[in-house]
């Protein structure tokens, strides 16, 4: 088992919500804890690109000219 150190007034609130929910606050520290290393399907939905955006991906692939250094340099960076 590990300790942590956290801010006083933070621990206080925290007692007092689980208290009120009839959690126990361990417990609670450790599902929100759990969510921060498994994302949910709802978090990698808010994630993705919509549909139309999607199949834009690539269109401009092929675009290319020498006299633009900004296009160029974009270009070679997320090749």
């Amino acid at each position: 088992m590990s300790t942590i150190t956290i801010n006083s007034d933070i621990y206080q609130k925290a007692e007092r919500y689980a208290k009120l929910n009839n959690i126990n606050l361990s417990h609670l520290i450790e599902k929100f804890l759990m969510k921060l290393q498994t994302p949910s399907a709802k978090d990698n939905a808010a994630l993705a690109l919509p549909d139309h955006l999607e199949k834009l991906a690539g269109c401009l692939s092929d675009v290319s000219d020498d006299d633009d250094e900004k296009l160029n340099y974009l270009l070679e960076k997320y090749k």
